[in-house]
């Protein structure tokens, strides 16, 4: 989320859900493959980019 400069808040606006789930999701760092579609599609991103780019880092 950082090389896109977005803010969990806005991923989480993005998304419909609250900021305290795009949180812990990327706190625990093992979010489930449809989370990561969800997540890449909300950045513009393709899923690929978004593991490889390290958007969770």
């Amino acid at each position: 989320m950082r090389r896109k400069r977005i803010k969990q808040t806005q991923l989480a606006a993005a998304l419909n859900i609250s900021h305290g789930t795009v949180h812990k999701t990327i706190l625990r760092g093992q979010p489930s493959v449809s989370t990561c579609e969800r997540y890449a599609e909300a950045l513009g991103v393709s899923l690929p980019e978004l593991i490889k780019e390290g958007y969770y880092s």
